[in-house]
């Protein structure tokens, strides 16, 4: 079995001999095309320094071939690119004695110019006619795989995946069909084939379709579909999942109108993240305090007991995941009462007051929701009722809504391109093939959809064929054979002569007809309702029909008629509603009828139609009417109204209504109307005010003080009487938000100041998962504990999830946090992270992934070493820097056998800018190491190793920065060179530069807080007035920054300006061994010996 990185590296090698077989191609058509010329010049060559060869090389017996090497050196043409050679070239040369010499070229006697940096190409192999046995020679075998950091687009890695189930889309023939499950292994893609066969076999051949379905398979793999022939890959950058069909197995393609811009990543776990567990035991209860004291000169301003403290808790509790959710209200003022010797009551509900308990599991895959306990017949709470119900809905599971079923079949004869417009927008152009084609997914709006199919073949453009239909929709349609149910048993008062059962539907008719129907049964009675959902271009239609039977009222009949239509959204005409209902007075939804009831005749007619509209953009207006007419009374009630709204002026908009209106018993029409304004002087303060000019006048106002967020008052004043101006009412209130809780505090007055009330109201939530226990303002489904250690004990902690950039700082008591924005029944990736006022603080960051059932809680516990940071200077000398220079930083630590081990870590880089300074944050005591290449240092010439301790002070408890001595590495190349020398001469030398080991150290010169290096040292840090040159010594691949001036014309010029000591050395040693250079320099007179 191939490793990951196996893989990777034959995938690789495959892409490279595909791309050299298409480069020979490529070679070979133009040796082919262009003629040889024999060549008429020499071929231009360049000298390439050579070092000097202190010993002479072994000979080589059988020479192969001699190269020429030309007397002249021809300057290179612009267009030629010649790559510089990894090592100095050594030319060979024949001799007398069969043997081959080899000769160093020349040394130019002045600097080379810079060669310009060339893309390697194929270069001849200078001896073609050699063979050699390369069987002789056998390669270590490598274990490390050199492509291990490198991912190739498309390229398949299961690794990224965590083991498991994900709903991916799926696209067919390049256009998306639906969303399907897929099972991610260690070694293969996994699909059932159930499901596969209920979404693609509508769109095959069925004498294909009948023998590929013919398995007894219960999944196939993407490489068992590419043997069938079907072109399957799985795309991890997109994360979709691609089949091709050939025509013969599918002649009509699925064209998705409107597939969407769904951001699916939330539906995978992240590649590195953590996964987690709920707790087996996790609880939370969201509190709701709230006093009142209510003070009255009626009642010689006593205040009542039973209203000064009022809690409410709602509290979840997940058990092994079952949900169980129950609440209670603790009131013990009702429980006081002064009248009486002994006020407090020894009667506990007078204190507790229990609503009830229900609980509920989850069956992820059909998306349905088992309810037991105290149930009613509509699945509510109610503390008198137990019972147990089945409930399908899309938020309880993994199931997902069906989409629009409308499908319209286009035939295209000749290559063309097809465009769709719907209400005459265009929402779908291409160019497609001819071919049999269906367009599918749809985005309709509410209403009518005029749509056009427009064909206009690429050959004649001009013979257009349109293709028109007309559809309407409402959002409240299912999609064609998608189905919602509930289904309940139920025992009222635990009795179970009074057993309720009821069970309602909806189903997707057809894709413009949504029907559904309720059913309830009770010993004593049943009720019986038909709803339709008619969506046509002409507006939707919403009818219903109902019947009730019990022994007290017998039959009772319902019906109503609804119909409304609208405009679009730019368009004069807004929406037309007219509803028609009757209804007998025997008709009775409860099934719990009193056996006292009696039966009545007689039925209400019912009717209410309404239209809205604008004028221009500014003004809108209504109209609207009902009527209810009860057939034993003489006069029905009905009312008449109309409303408009005008925005004056920029920020201040007016609006009124006007009413007609009469009721039973009343033979004269009543008129009232209202005028209201809103007016915005600032984002954060508003006023609006209202009057009916007669009795009922209200004025209220908003402001956010200081433009907080958080906070809120709000002043107001109502039932105003201008005849007696304190005869009102007014209050006051003052609300705040915070992530713990939110407090509300509220003051009324009323009748003339005789009557005050003081209110106030608490909010906060409680979690309990994992022995941890934490605090926020609100929990709504799920929550995850984090309680830090270590460095980032004590700290806050933010929470973010993942493809959002807005984190969400966490409340904490007791040292643990709580948060609360997770999803139910999706995979919610999380990011979790230390935050401060400070960014030098110690903090790390940890990334976990979760899918979480109703009601469940999480608890982790991160820890983090205590962190510093580290700046310092890197020059190459005193004028110039390493600019823009990187390199890995290693921790070094001694292994279990006391040997010393570099250790990566990837976080820490170390990267300067241009002026070589650089600032390295998150970085533990201990002992460092870092490498650097010295200036003018070859190809062959290894780096300095460069080590640093942090060894912080252990009572410091504010982030420390710890400030390097500044490396000159032209100082230290200098001072290794002058030890050499000495060593050379047989000096002693006292401290070297080097250690025993062959360390470089680099001293901390000073250790500071983060205020005192922002405000002290980073300002005066050394900045370099320099200008930029590329560096042509081939070693690093950097930008030198050199101050600007005249550049030395020769090279004992720059070493003379440059490095004055080694050139001083170099003197004294010519001074030291010339007596021994002119005692073997032959003399003038001295010719060799003649051997023959």
């Amino acid at each position: 079995m191939m490793t990951v990185g196996k893989k990777r590296l034959i995938s690789i090698l495959v892409i490279l001999l595909i791309y050299m077989i298409v480069l020979l191609a490529v070679i070979s058509f133009r040796t082919i095309a262009e003629p040889e010329v024999p060549p008429t010049e020499p071929i231009a060559t360049v000298e390439i320094e050579a070092p000097h060869i202190e010993e002479a090389p072994s000979p080589i017996a059988e020479p192969v071939q001699s190269i020429e090497i030309p007397e002249t050196i021809e300057n290179i043409p612009a267009e030629v690119e010649v790559p510089e050679p990894a090592e100095p070239v050594l030319v060979t040369t024949p001799v007398d004695n069969g043997e081959l010499e080899i000769v160093p070229t020349t040394t130019p006697e002045s600097e080379p110019e810079p060669v310009q940096e060339v893309v390697d190409e194929p270069v001849p192999t200078p001896f073609p006619d050699e063979s050699t046995d390369w069987t002789e020679f056998e390669e270590p075998i490598v274990e490390e795989d050199p492509w291990a950091e490198f991912y190739v687009a498309g390229e398949e890695d299961l690794s990224i995946f965590e083991d498991g189930t994900y709903y991916v889309p799926l696209l067919v023939n390049d256009e998306y069909l639906t969303d399907i499950n897929v099972t991610f292994t260690q070694e293969h893609l996994l699909i059932e084939v159930l499901e596969f066969r209920t979404i693609i076999s509508d769109l095959l051949v069925d004498s294909f379709e009948e023998e590929f379905f013919n398995t007894t398979l219960e999944f196939f793999s993407l490489e068992y579909l590419n043997e069938q022939g079907i072109d399957t890959w799985y795309d991890y950058q997109t994360f979709e999942l691609h089949m091709n069909f050939p025509t013969w197995m599918m002649p009509t393609r699925i064209l998705s109108i409107n597939r969407g811009n769904i951001a699916r990543y939330s539906s995978y776990s992240m590649s590195g993240s953590m996964p987690i567990e709920p707790a087996r035991f996790s609880w939370f209860t969201n509190l709701s305090m709230f006093s009142l004291v209510d003070l009255n000169e009626a009642d010689n301003w006593q205040i009542d007991p039973s209203s000064l403290f009022t809690m409410q808790a709602q509290n979840s509790i997940s058990l092994f995941d079952v949900a169980f959710d129950f609440s209670y209200t603790f009131h013990p003022g009702r429980a006081y009462d002064q009248t009486l010797s002994n006020p407090w009551s020894t009667s506990t509900d007078d204190y507790l007051t229990f609503q009830g308990i229900q609980g509920f599991y989850d069956f992820k895959p059909k998306s349905l929701r088992l309810i037991f306990g105290n149930v009613n017949d509509y699945l509510g709470y109610s503390t008198d009722s137990i019972g147990i119900a089945l409930e399908k809905r899309y938020a309880y599971g993994d199931a997902t809504p069906k989409t629009h079923q409308f499908e319209y079949e286009v035939v295209v004869e000749e290559p063309s391109t097809v465009e769709v417009f719907i209400n005459e927008r265009s929402v779908y152009r291409r160019e497609l093939q001819a071919g049999i084609y269906k367009l599918r997914d749809f985005a309709f709006t509410q209403g009518a959809n005029s749509a056009k199919v427009v064909i206009s073949p690429l050959a004649n453009p001009t013979m257009v064929e349109e293709l028109d239909f007309l559809l309407g929709y409402d959002s409240r349609l299912l999609a064609k054979d998608d189905t919602l149910y509930s289904l309940s048993l139920t025992f009222p008062e635990y009795n179970i002569g009074k057993t309720t059962f009821r069970v309602n539907q909806q189903l997707g008719l057809t894709n413009t007809i949504t029907g559904s129907y309720a059913l309830a049964l009770s010993p004593t009675a049943v009720t019986l309702g038909l709803t339709g959902l008619f969506a046509s271009p002409w507006g939707s239609f919403d009818t219903l029909l109902g019947a009730s039977y019990s022994g007290p009222l017998a039959l009772g009949l319902t019906s109503k008629v609804n119909y409304r239509i609208a405009g679009p959204e730019d368009s004069s005409f807004g929406s037309f509603d007219f509803s028609l209902g009757l209804e007998s007075r025997n008709y009775n939804s409860s099934l719990n009828v009193d056996s006292s009831t009696t039966a009545a005749s007689g039925e209400t007619w019912s009717a209410t139609t309404s239209y809205s509209g604008s004028i221009g953009e500014f003004f809108r207006y209504s109209l609207g009417a009902s009527l209810s007419w009860l057939s034993s009374d003489s006069n029905p009630n009905w009312r008449l109204t109309a409303s408009t709204g005008i925005p004056l002026i920029p920020n201040m908009s007016v609006s009124g209504s006007i009413s007609l209106y009469a009721s039973t018993g009343v033979s004269t029409p009543q008129v009232r109307g209202q005028i209201g304004m809103n007016y915005a002087f600032t984002p954060n303060l508003s006023m609006s005010a209202s009057t009916d000019l007669e009795t009922s006048t209200y004025a209220s106002a908003s402001w956010r003080p200081f433009g907080s967020q958080n906070d809120n008052m709000q002043f107001s004043f109502s039932s105003i009487d201008f005849a007696d101006p304190l005869n009102h009412q007014g209050s006051i209130s003052y609300s705040h938000s915070d992530t713990a809780y939110g407090l509300s505090v509220r003051q009324q007055y009323s009748d003339r100041f005789t009557r005050f009330s003081t209110s106030l109201s608490l909010n906060t939530a409680f979690g309990y998962a994992g022995g941890l226990f934490g605090m926020t303002r609100s929990v709504g489904d799920n929550f995850l504990l984090v309680k830090p250690s270590g460095a980032m004990k004590g700290g806050d902690i933010a929470v973010t999830r993942t493809m959002t950039s807005e984190p969400s700082a966490l409340p904490s008591l007791f040292g643990v946090s709580m948060y609360t924005g997770i999803t139910t029944h999706q995979q919610n990736n999380v990011v979790v992270y230390g935050i401060g006022d400070s960014m030098l603080n110690s903090s790390g960051s940890y990334i976990y992934n979760f899918l979480p059932r109703p009601r469940q809680g999480y608890a982790v516990r991160i820890e983090s070493e205590a962190t510093f940071s580290i700046v310092g200077t890197l020059l190459r000398s005193p004028a110039a820097a390493y600019s823009r220079y990187t390199t890995d930083l290693y921790r070094v630590v001694d292994n279990d056998a006391g040997e010393e081990e570099l250790v990566f870590d990837e976080t820490l880089y170390l990267f300067t800018d241009e002026n070589g300074f650089f600032f390295l944050s998150g970085v533990a005591a201990g002992e460092y190491q870092f490498s650097l290449f010295l200036p003018e240092s070859s190809d062959e010439d290894p780096p300095i190793d460069i080590r640093f301790v942090i060894s912080p002070d252990p009572k410091e408890k504010d982030p420390q920065v710890f400030v390097l001595e500044t490396f000159v590495a032209s100082a230290i190349s200098e001072a290794l060179e002058q030890e050499l020398f000495a060593d050379l001469m047989g000096n002693e030398v006292e401290e070297r530069i080097l250690d025993e080991n062959g360390y470089y150290w680099m001293e901390v010169l000073e250790v500071m807080d983060e205020l005192e290096f922002w405000d002290t040292y980073y300002p005066s840090r050394q900045v370099l007035d320099s200008v930029t040159v590329q560096d042509q010594t081939g070693t690093d691949s950097i930008v030198e920054f050199i101050s600007p001036g005249a550049a030395p014309t020769t090279a004992l010029e720059r070493m003379a300006r440059e490095k004055e000591q080694q050139l001083f050395n170099l003197a004294r040693l010519r001074s030291i061994i010339k007596p021994y250079l002119d005692a073997i320099d032959p003399k003038p007179e001295w010719k060799p010996l003649d051997r023959y």
